[in-house]
């Protein structure tokens, strides 16, 4: 009867529509189905790429010996699917994997790792993560105490940290060689120093600064301690889009086109439509 139902209230749509519609109705075979789909365009890349390395020995061409061709800096996992705006820079060899949402103006700098794999990874605008920083979610937590990691607009990431299932709020700067544990709070306008580890569940102020190994109060942020992080950021998000434009340089092109688009949603969706225009 579910069947018989469905087709009749979707008598005009195409067979593969109809068919996605009535799997995505009986939610576990809906997953199934995107699982089956997934598998279905990896086994046909596969297929491909074979294809290209039997081509390129025969026409005696070593391209298919680069192993780096086959790095994908933007992964998705089954139906986690990254979501990255067009102006935001993602650095050729970050890794961006899972259900990661980063916002405009954001940059992923030299060799950053962005896992939303279990959870979530929410970035707000402005925001930058620096070189070879680590973010993870945890499979499980407390009730109470949230997997996924999100971070606000205008914070600053610098290098070498890892960060875990935590909040960060806006304005915030996080040292070099800092380690965020799950569960951590971190208000607006705080800093952690460099070499800093914070505990899990920990709360940072508003407006603090706070370092060691575990981390200690310092002292509050002066107005011109203000100025300065908004000018740091500032220089940061600029000297990204420097890089976006000469290291990718038809991303440009790319990001003036997609300005036309009515509705721009992720990086990849907007790249599909360039493609087929």
């Amino acid at each position: 009867f579910f069947f018989f139902s469905s087709r009749r209230r979707h008598t005009r749509c195409s067979g593969v529509s109809w068919a996605r519609r009535c799997v995505q109705e009986t939610g576990v075979i809906g997953a199934a189905f995107r699982r089956f789909v997934y598998s279905t365009g990896r086994a046909l890349r596969e297929l491909g790429l074979a294809m290209d390395a039997r081509g390129s020995r025969l026409t005696n061409d070593a391209a298919y010996l680069e192993q780096l061709s086959r790095h994908r800096n933007i992964m998705p996992i089954y139906e986690l699917q990254p979501s990255i705006l067009i102006d935001s820079f993602v650095a050729p060899n970050a890794t961006v994997v899972g259900e990661v949402l980063i916002g405009s103006q954001s940059c992923i700098w030299y060799g950053a790792i962005l896992r939303g794999d279990n959870h979530a990874i929410r970035i707000g605008n402005h925001t930058n993560i620096g070189d070879n920083t680590v973010i993870t979610t945890s499979m499980a937590l407390p009730p109470g105490i949230p997997e996924s990691v999100n971070i606000g607009n205008n914070v600053n990431i610098q290098q070498n940290c890892s960060i875990n299932s935590c909040i960060i709020d806006d304005d915030c700067v996080i040292g070099f060689k800092s380690v965020i544990l799950e569960g951590v709070r971190i208000e607006r306008g705080s800093v952690i120093a460099p070499n800093s580890l914070v505990p899990p569940g920990s709360l940072i102020p508003s407006n603090q600064l706070w370092a060691g190994s575990p981390v200690e109060y310092v002292r509050d942020l002066r107005p011109e301690d203000v100025k300065t992080i908004r000018d740091m950021n500032e220089d940061s998000v600029e000297l990204g889009q420097e890089h976006k434009f000469k290291v990718l340089p038809d991303v440009l092109d790319e990001y003036k086109l997609f300005q036309n688009l009515e509705n721009p949603t992720s990086y990849i969706k907007a790249k599909d439509r360039l493609n087929q225009e």
